[in-house]
């Protein structure tokens, strides 16, 4: 018996509004999800991150990890690096921020290490949420309870639109502060990265911030020791199909084993292990600062 048109065209019309009814629920849950995850810590303050899936969720937020070395130590405790940064030390780019360069260092050289990264932070420049500069990154740090055997300074990139002097004038006063308060610690400086295609006059304003850079650290410590990947020509593998500026977490790796080289022939720290050694990592997310320079 033929089924009248109007009872098939009903039983179409209930179909197509439990699909989309479904398909509704599926967005709104992920987008509850994203956004549960986005605001978490700022509802519940500082918390782990070794669980979040993508370092992209930190991107507008500071990061501070510990390391702590797994293993005999000789009775004796092990040196502690401590490295502060914008972006790259922050551990975008990477699966999850345990994964920046700043840790695998730390765990090349069997180092303890306490890193601190903010997005978007210069020597100039206090990226989203004014986290930074780096010199608030200092204050955070309290060097002179720490006793570090060598701080390590990652910045440059994000200070492209200031200008070169007033750059130079950061840095050379941010050294003189390290040097103060940590009179005993090794510096060493990673200067400034570069996306793979930037040319033209991006290319030229990164090496005057560059050579700005290097310049003032030279005139403010010559024992630093300064580590150039724009002048170098790094290549290491990215994020973002290859063509954005932060590494992958394989690219962390091999900006940490170049930056062990570097120390390494310095003879600021001894050869590095050839793979990352075992270490306890733990991370939290920064609240914005509310004292210390601009």
């Amino acid at each position: 018996m033929a089924v009248p048109a109007k009872t098939v065209l009903a039983k179409t019309r209930r179909t197509l509004v439990a699909a989309v009814l479904s398909l509704c629920v599926l967005i709104g849950s992920i987008v509850l999800a994203e956004s549960g995850l986005a605001s978490s810590a700022t509802l519940h303050g500082p918390r782990s991150l070794l669980a979040a899936p993508s370092a992209r969720h930190w991107r507008t937020g500071g990061v501070e990890c510990r390391v702590t070395p797994r293993g005999s130590t000789s009775g004796r405790p092990r040196p502690l690096l401590v490295a502060l940064g914008a972006s790259f030390t922050a551990g975008v780019g990477a699966g999850r921020p345990s994964q920046s360069w700043a840790i695998r260092l730390a765990e090349l050289i069997q180092w303890r290490a306490v890193t601190i990264g903010v997005p978007g932070a210069g020597y100039v420049a206090a990226g989203p949420g004014r986290i930074g500069p780096v010199s608030r990154e200092v204050i955070r740090a309290q060097l002179g309870a720490l006793h570090p055997g060598l701080i390590i300074v990652q910045a440059g990139h994000d200070d492209l639109r200031i200008p070169p002097g007033e750059v130079a004038a950061r840095v050379a006063s941010l050294v003189r502060g390290l040097r103060a308060a940590a009179p005993d610690a090794g510096l060493a400086f990673l200067t400034v990265f570069s996306a793979p295609d930037a040319a033209g006059r991006l290319l030229a304003r990164e090496l005057s911030i560059d050579s700005a850079i290097a310049a003032a650290i030279r005139r403010a410590d010559a024992g630093a020791v300064i580590i150039d990947p724009l002048r170098g020509h790094w290549r290491f593998p990215r994020a973002d199909g290859g063509a954005g500026l932060h590494p992958s977490s394989g690219g962390h790796l091999v900006i940490a084993e170049r930056v062990a080289r570097a120390l390494a022939r310095a003879g600021v720290v001894p050869a590095a292990a050839s793979r990352p050694q075992p270490a306890t990592v733990t991370c939290t997310r920064l609240a914005a600062a509310s004292t210390g320079t601009r």
